[in-house]
């Protein structure tokens, strides 16, 4: 459903969304980046978030908006979020999670979305 990379030595954590997720899935998940983002803040280092979008499917109308609340949110909300995704209905999909705060972004690919990060 999901995987975790963080990089401690640049703040980013890295988030590969996959599959349709559950409540029991996005509980699991806000309890996983809840540990990455304590991990990073002791590093002192501002907290970065990748999400890889391009292998979800489409999620459930209540998932998303799970996913905005955590976006939002305080301890989980991170200095800036960039979400990159593939086709057009999980880009939608995505648009919706970036609305969630001027944090976050939504862009086409990886490239552009660690550039982005970075700067």
């Amino acid at each position: 459903m999901y995987r975790l990379n963080t990089d401690l030595r640049t703040g980013v954590i890295e988030v590969v969304i996959g599959g349709f997720w559950t409540d029991a899935d996005v509980a699991s998940y806000r309890v996983a980046l809840a540990r990455e983002v304590e991990a990073v803040r002791a590093t002192g280092r501002p907290q970065l978030t990748l999400y890889d979008y391009t292998h979800a499917v489409i999620q459930s109308q209540e998932t998303v908006a799970q996913l905005a609340q955590m976006a939002r949110e305080n301890p989980l909300k991170t200095r800036k979020t960039a979400i990159f995704t593939g086709g057009q209905l999980a880009r939608r999909q995505a648009c919706r999670i970036a609305e969630a705060g001027d944090h976050i972004q939504q862009f086409d690919d990886r490239e552009a979305a660690i550039a982005w990060l970075r700067a």
